[in-house]
Parts: C-alpha cells; structure tokens; sequence
C-alpha cells in the first residue's frame, strides 16, 4: 500500500509565513505601479480630450473650452469626489462685456473624469501663462483668473442624472480656450500654459490630501505632472516635477 505523505502544522505555518512576506513585498510595489499607470491614462486622456476639442474648434469655426471645474465651482452640487478631477468640452462666446460665456455642451460630450487618485491641483497659480524658456510665471496672480473664466457653465447633471443642466449655473474659473483657427485664446504666441497633475484626493471644494508625500528637511513635497500646452501648434509637454506642499 502507498504511504499517504501528510504536512505537519509546522510546514503549514512556514508556508503561510513565506507568503505573508511575499505579500508584503509585492504590495507596494503594486500598489505604486497602479498609482503609475493611473498618472500614465490620465494624462494620455487629457491630451486626447484636449486635440480633440482644438479640432472641434477648426472643424465648426467656433470659440470651445475646455472647463476644469474646482471645488469652488462644484460647491452645492453634491459631488465631492467631482472637485479637481471633471472635465468637459463646450462651445462658447464673448459677450458684450469682453467675457468668455457658455453657449452649449458639444453633443455626445459628457463629464469626463480624471482616474482615483489623480487630480488637477487645486492652486490658480498652477494654471496660468509661462514663458517656455525660463519656466516661471508671466502673469500675477490677480491676473490669472480672467484669462480662463467661463461663466455660467451649467453644472446640474454633475449633481444628478435627473437634473437639468441649466439648473445650476456657475462660472467655472479654469479652462482651456481655443480659437477657430486652433490656437489658444489669450496666451501670447511665445508663451505657453501651464497646469499639474498630482496623485491625491479632494477631501472639500478648497483642499486636496496628497497622497504620494515625501520629505526633504522641514518640507514636504508630493511629485507631479506638469502639462505644458503650446498656444500656437498646442502641443503638449509633459514635465516631472516636485510640487512643495
């Protein structure tokens, strides 16, 4: 008769051990290259979205932005896990008054959002003009807001399917604007426009929790993407960086 080989307990318990430790290991790696590709499809989409509406632009002769609607923005809506990461194409034209307004949503375009864990970070500073030599801002801070501002942007089926978009109309303080010809709308040809990207979550419509922090000294920093958009040709860069919290 063939003996029958049973584990011991022992074996059992050093096995589990073995694969507790490989568990440990493996874990964060993982979880890093998640976070990773995460950061890769995000920006991959958002170039996407954005060729995509410089082309609408040419195609139909009109004035499109692109709206990155804030935790401001977003206040009331209900949707806080929206703040910092939605976008959506519309067409527009200025008033009477020199300002940006929205006109209507591009059909077939609905909210887009950015992957978990990825947010547009949440400074105005952050999404303004630079001269593409130097890298540094080419604009105050007071300034930035009025270059990117598209009011009454209707934000209701952000809330609910059930809602109708002119239910809940708010100026939304960044976006992308393009003009029929495809160039950027208000940046001087030899500058370019500036935004990051960065691993976190909205936590309220005025704070982002980062969530891939490190420390060098005193401070402490989280890494980012920066998206550098060219106004001319709207080509876009993309450039690592620190970001200092």
């Amino acid at each position: 008769m063939r003996k029958i080989h049973r584990y011991t307990l022992v074996e059992l318990l050093v096995v589990v051990a073995i694969a507790a430790v490989i568990l440990g290991i493996a874990t964060p790696a993982f979880t890093a290259m998640m976070k990773g590709g995460a950061m890769t499809s995000t920006t991959r989409e958002l170039a996407a979205k954005i060729k995509a509406t410089r082309s609408y632009a040419v195609t139909n002769n009109c004035y499109v932005a692109l709206v990155f609607p804030t935790g401001d923005d977003l206040e009331n809506t209900g949707k806080t896990d929206f703040y910092f990461r939605c976008y959506r194409p519309c067409i527009i034209y200025k008033n009477e008054d020199d300002k940006w307004v929205f006109d209507s949503w591009i059909d077939g375009e609905d909210w887009k959002l950015m992957d978990k864990g990825i947010v547009i970070n949440k400074e105005e500073e952050d999404f303004c003009l630079i001269t593409p030599a130097s890298g540094s801002s080419s604009e105050s801070e007071e300034d930035l807001p009025t270059e990117y501002v598209v009011a009454e942007v209707p934000l209701g089926k952000i809330k609910s399917i059930s809602t109708e978009d002119d239910s809940v109309k708010k100026d939304v303080v960044r976006a992308i604007i393009f003009k029929p010809n495809g160039q950027l709308a208000g940046i001087e040809l030899s500058k370019a426009l500036r935004f990051r990207l960065m691993e976190g979550v909205p936590v309220s419509k005025d704070n982002i929790q980062a969530t891939n922090v490190f420390t060098e000294g005193s401070d402490r920093y989280t890494m980012a993407k920066t998206l550098i958009v060219n106004p001319l040709t709207c080509k876009i860069e993309f450039r690592d960086d620190s970001l200092k919290l």
